[in-house]
């Protein structure tokens, strides 16, 4: 990995050199080549047309739309948008989504307990330091067998030998070849396109690397709604370890996971300048699409330890009618839901394993920001149930994965922050710069997307529907959600199947 690091970093400074010595500043290219394309049609409307000055004028022609089709393609890559069409290129809108993106608020100034800082110096070293204890190991968490005492070896020798395989030449191609070609590129510079077009070049190295990595080296009811304190940062890597292992992962292969683990550096941007480079000690990186997998391995230690609760009877579930079975918990990551009756047994039972689970992971609940949704207690019950958990009562309607929960029938008003995202959504697109077939684009891919989930689980009024579908039929004949468009076809016409 080492070699294949050092090969990519030399060939950045050369290509760096070759950019500037082959294209120079296009934006400087443009302005020069339309200054000569538009001296030569000023000269044919004085001078009158030639051959001569025709022959000229393709030839300024040519340069200058060379010298926009090298503009554009340089603000598509800078502007990180993918979904633009060909009839979108080197628009205002790319011109805009350039600047936003250099935009940034300044950090001038940071409260720490009663002293203000205004010194950018002492401003970064204080936010390096914030975040540098946030990823720190909490060195109060210790290992007393809870992971063993829940865990089930699950993991076959079988199955760890096929994670524990070299990966194969095809399989490293097919991965390399199904990278996004425009998205963002990493640290190194170099996006996917790179890796598309050079394959032949690189891939020996490339395979090398990634095989090198695989090589031995050294009562009543209540719903309680959890928020983990900054879940994905705080995860203990022993005790993600040891829940691997708990399960029948191979050793080699979870020291393969803390090396990757272990590999994590940050660096913090305040006021565009990075400030800190120091090392992670715990969590796993946002963003990372191992993250998730790791986290919801490591938080099957909450999800079957609830469970074994329900099964010992230490806490009751919700009684529910005949036929009828209502889960002890749900989650989704770190968005977590648990449906019990709030007897003192079952409080009390919940309230020891969260504490343990905390003590032993370093998941420790936000009271502050988790809630319990209790049934009809009695006032002096109610407090006794907040007292015990140490959270606050929640009240309907709340929202859990996007989709609003609630009492009695679907209302307006219950959808509404839905429905308000989708018009912000169409209103932040600016359409105008964009043409039909792009909206359509935005409207099937995005806005689609964000309702498909709520439409699964309710029936929306219909009030609220034509006036989403008013905003979609506007932006898509006008640009504007709020303004009309002239329609060339009736609505109707394009409903029936």
């Amino acid at each position: 990995m080492f070699i294949l690091a050092a090969k990519l970093r030399a060939l950045k400074a050369l290509l760096k050199a070759w950019n500037f010595s082959s294209f120079g500043d296009v934006h400087l290219q443009v302005s020069i080549s339309k200054a000569a394309l538009d001296l030569v049609q000023a000269e044919i409307s004085d001078l009158g047309p030639s051959v001569d000055r025709f022959q000229w004028e393709e030839v300024a022609h040519s340069a200058f739309q060379l010298a926009l089709s090298s503009q554009g393609s340089l603000l598509h890559s800078k502007s990180r948008i993918r979904w633009l069409s060909e009839g979108d290129r080197n628009t205002s809108f790319l011109h805009n989504m350039v600047k936003i993106r250099k935009l940034h608020r300044p950090l001038v100034s940071l409260r720490v307990g009663s002293i203000v800082l205004h010194d950018n110096d002492l401003i970064s070293a204080q936010v390096v330091q914030h975040f540098k204890q946030a990823f720190t190991q909490d060195t109060s968490i210790s290992n007393t067998g809870l992971v063993e005492k829940i865990i089930p070896h699950l993991v076959t020798n079988d199955e760890n030998l096929m994670l524990l395989a070299l990966p194969s030449v095809e399989e490293i191609t097919t991965t390399v070849k199904s990278m996004d070609a425009y998205s963002s590129p990493g640290p190194d510079g170099f996006g996917g396109i790179f890796f598309h077009h050079c394959w032949d070049v690189i891939s020996t190295d490339v395979i090398n690397a990634v095989q090198s990595f695989f090589r031995k080296c050294s009562s009543g009811n209540i719903a309680i709604k959890l928020d983990i304190s900054k879940a994905f940062d705080t995860l203990d890597w022993g005790f993600l370890l040891r829940v691997l292992r708990a399960f029948g992962f191979d050793l080699a292969f979870t020291n393969w996971l803390h090396c990757i683990l272990n590999s994590a550096y940050i660096s913090v941007s305040i006021n565009g300048s990075s400030c800190g480079f120091f090392s992670c000690s715990r969590g796993v990186r946002q963003g990372d699409p191992l993250s998730p997998l790791l986290f919801c391995l490591a938080e099957e230690v909450l999800s079957r330890g609830i469970s074994q609760l329900v099964a010992k009877g230490k806490i009751d579930t919700i009684a529910a009618p005949k036929k009828v079975t209502v889960p002890s918990h749900v989650l989704f990551a770190d968005d977590i839901m648990i449906f019990m009756q709030g007897n003192s047994q079952s409080l009390r039972a919940l309230n020891r394993f969260l504490n343990a689970y905390a003590k032993n992971s370093g998941q420790v609940v936000n009271k502050a920001k988790s809630s319990i949704f209790l049934g009809r207690y009695a006032r002096p019950r109610e407090t006794i149930i907040q007292h015990t958990l140490g959270i606050r009562e929640g009240s309907l309607p709340c929202t859990y994965l996007g989709v609003p929960i609630f009492i009695g029938r679907p209302k307006s008003v219950y959808f509404r922050s839905i429905a308000d995202k989708v018009r912000c959504k169409l209103s932040s697109w600016k359409g105008h710069q964009l043409s039909q077939a792009a909206r359509l684009q935005l409207i099937s891919s995005v806005i689609q997307s964000l309702l498909i989930y709520s439409f699964q689980v309710y029936k929306w009024p219909r009030a609220l529907l034509l006036r989403v579908q008013g905003w979609t039929r506007n932006f898509f004949w006008s640009g504007d959600p709020l303004k009309k468009g002239s329609t060339l076809v009736f609505l109707e016409s394009l409903l029936h199947p």
